[in-house]
Order: C-alpha cells, then structure tokens, then sequence
C-alpha cells in the first residue's frame, strides 16, 4: 500500500514537470533558430533545393533577422540595441 502511495506521489510529481521541461526545450529551441550560425544553415543547402548556393545564403540571414526579430518581440531573446 505505501508503495502505491508513492508511486503515485513519483508520478503527479513527474506529471507536473514535463510540460515545465517542454517550455524550456521549446524555449531553446527557438533561441538557437534566431541566434544558428548563418554557416550552420548555410551548410544545409543541396542542389535539389532549386536555389542557387549564394540565394540559400541570402535567404538564411533573411529567415534568421526575422526569427530573432520576432523573438525579441515576444521577450524570448533580449532586445540588444
């Protein structure tokens, strides 16, 4: 009997950390997508994309000044101006 009782104290416990530990890995991962190194991105463009190695390149800072834009927007990244 107690070791039901604690197990089920361990699990409303984890339960209510999970979505804790999701906002902060949802967190992360939106930081690193304004602040990737515009080489990372880069280094993903293939052929197949259609586009040209010098468009990609473009288009990876483009994609990255918005996302950290509107990161800082919403408080996610600090506004360093």
């Amino acid at each position: 009997m107690v070791r039901k009782i604690l197990l089920l104290a361990l699990l409303g416990t984890l339960a209510l950390a999970v979505p804790a530990i999701a906002e902060d890995n949802r967190v992360e991962d939106e930081r690193y997508l304004a602040t990737e190194p515009l080489e990372s991105c880069v280094a993903r463009w293939d052929p197949g994309t259609h586009m040209t190695k010098d468009a990609w390149r473009e288009t990876c800072k483009r994609v990255s000044d918005e996302r950290s834009d509107h990161l800082k927007k919403h408080g996610v990244l600090p506004d360093r101006k």
